[in-house]
């Protein structure tokens, strides 16, 4: 089981990894029952490059290695922690048009699944951080990016195309985590605009350690409060045919 203060470590342990720490390091008074979590990390990070899948990235990567970072939550007030470590959603939303016809064509995809009582959050334990990072990484890997040119008159989220935009790869990794038994309400697909100005779709993965974002433009697994976009709108965790706008919180 993830605590909070777990929670933190690893998050201090990740930043360790990624940051240039030599393959094989070790962090002195690390718990061993938290190793997996530290293999994790090496696991997740990408070899050379950060991986490019979606066309801002493939057409421009020089301006999306540039992007701003978020701060890490070690850096936040820790009063401010839990609201930063789940997305806070706010008030009902219109369902993009291209969402509404997915239900359509993949009913069982918008359907709850194991909507466990109030309150209970998803253990995020070390198998199913492994489901993540192996799902991630093998859609972002199978699908060729393929700019959509006709804007939303050819906007079409199908589920493990040859080739598609970032529509088909959010839906393909849900499909797929939802097919290894994942709740609905812990896999939201998010309406996201990147700092360029392009509407974008990920996945948010909510579990009881944080809000965690699976993205084409990036392999590697981060909090959702990391990545560098204005949020737009989000699946809601009791219906996954509603959305939900985002609530901003004020620092």
């Amino acid at each position: 089981m993830f605590k909070k203060s777990q929670f933190v470590v690893v998050l201090a342990a990740s930043l360790f990894a990624v940051s240039g720490a030599p393959s094989g390091a070790t962090v002195l008074g690390f718990p061993k029952a938290l190793n997996w979590a530290i293999e994790s990390v090496e696991a997740n990070k990408p070899a050379g490059e950060e991986l490019s899948a979606d066309f801002p990235c493939a057409g421009n990567f020089d301006e999306c290695r540039g992007q701003p970072q978020k701060a890490s939550l070690l850096n936040f007030p820790k009063a401010l922690k839990p609201q930063l470590e789940r997305l806070p959603l706010d008030s009902m939303a219109l369902p993009p048009m291209a969402h509404s016809v997915f239900c359509y064509q993949y009913p069982q995809d918008c359907v709850v699944r194991k909507m466990a009582f109030r309150g209970r959050k998803y253990e995020l334990t070390a198998q199913r951080w492994q489901d993540l990072v192996e799902i991630n990484t093998k859609v972002n890997r199978s699908i060729r990016p393929e700019r959509n040119t006709l804007g939303y008159a050819g906007e079409k989220w199908i589920v493990a195309p040859a080739s598609g935009d970032c529509n088909d790869y959010a839906v393909t990794k849900q499909h797929e985590l939802l097919a290894r038994g994942w709740p609905s309400r812990t896999l939201l697909l998010a309406e996201v605009v990147t700092h360029w100005g392009e509407h974008h779709l990920i996945l948010v993965v909510r579990t009881a350690s944080g809000d965690f974002i699976l993205d084409s433009m990036h392999q590697r697994i981060r909090p959702w409060a990391e990545a560098p976009y204005r949020w737009v709108r989000v699946q809601s965790p009791r219906n996954p045919r509603a959305w939900s706008t985002i609530r901003t919180i004020s620092t």
